[in-house]
């Protein structure tokens, strides 16, 4: 739980360098959390964090499944 929350953190740090606002971390609705809610100029930015120590095993990216994404894409129509 502790690396997630880091990674999270992360993650965060990296937008508010690019410019972006933080409107939420750990948001959560009844179809699941949003680790990070950011926001530019343009849009608004929902982030799923998934921290590796390295891509030996798999890209992080290869663990949000199709049924994740449609979690993540359900909780940000509810937020």
């Amino acid at each position: 739980m502790l690396l997630g929350r880091y990674g999270e953190a992360l993650a965060a740090e990296y937008l508010r360098k690019k410019g972006c606002r933080i409107l939420a971390m750990n948001y959560r609705t009844r179809l699941g959390e949003l680790d990070v809610i950011a926001a530019d100029r343009r849009y608004v930015i929902f982030v799923e964090v998934k921290l590796r120590k390295n891509a030996a095993f798999a890209e992080a990216r290869e663990f949000v499944t199709f049924a994740k994404r449609q979690k993540l894409a359900a909780a940000a129509e509810e937020w």
